[in-house]
């Protein structure tokens, strides 16, 4: 095994069966090829093991680059390709999605594809059908 700071699972496994066939730490850490003290530390901190957090992603917008968002959204473009262009930054479109999705006061909607049919929009698109019903292009 590579000899890394942590144990793996597998080699966790592997400690705990030397250790039920009463092999010593010493011969278990030349077994698997750690130190004799990762050995140690392991049954000394076994019931308290927490497995480590990575550390978040640092931010790629400080909190004035989120403000300039926000001040663009509240001057009416609402398009998120937009608001990249207006602001200018360095960042993808999920980024700037992500800031505006963060904020409570920011309700994010997007635009439908196509305005909707109204009922007389629906009856002239109607009488043009029928009307050119038999219409050939010639």
């Amino acid at each position: 095994m590579n000899p890394s700071y942590h144990l793996s699972y597998f080699e966790k496994g592997q400690i705990e069966t030397f250790k039920e066939l009463e092999w010593s730490n010493r011969l278990i850490s030349q077994r698997l090829m750690r130190h004799h003290y990762t050995i140690d530390n392991y049954f000394k901190n076994k019931n308290n093991q927490h497995e480590k957090r990575k550390p978040d992603p640092k931010a790629k917008l400080n909190p004035r680059e989120k403000f300039r968002i926000f001040r663009e959204i509240n001057r009416e473009r609402t398009i998120i390709s937009k608001i990249k262009s207006a602001v200018e930054l360095n960042v993808s479109r999920e980024t700037i999605r992500r800031v505006i999705q963060s904020s409570p006061n920011v309700i994010y909607t997007k635009f439908p594809r196509k305005p909707p049919l109204t009922k007389t929009k629906k009856l002239k698109r109607l009488q043009f059908a029928e009307s050119h019903q038999g219409w050939n292009e010639e």
